[in-house]
């Protein structure tokens, strides 16, 4: 059988997942904070919309569906 690059980039890919799933256990941290007390800087990193009335609309629309998901 003949291991190609692709089939053993996708096993990489898989096992790296499963190794990271298993970091993510539903464990607590030590000063028992949840999503609800989270406090922290949040960076987004946003794609250069044009200067045009176009693209200011398409932002506000990135913007709106943030703060709807995210509210303050």
């Amino acid at each position: 059988m003949r291991v190609t690059k692709a089939t053993l980039a996708i096993v990489g890919v898989v096992v790296a997942g499963l190794a990271l799933q298993g970091c993510a256990g539903a464990s607590k941290s030590s000063s028992g904070a949840g999503a609800t007390n989270a406090t922290g800087t949040l960076r987004v990193l946003i794609p250069a919309y044009p200067t045009s009335n176009e693209g200011k609309a398409d932002f506000q629309k990135v913007v709106a569906k943030f703060n709807k998901t995210y509210p303050t």
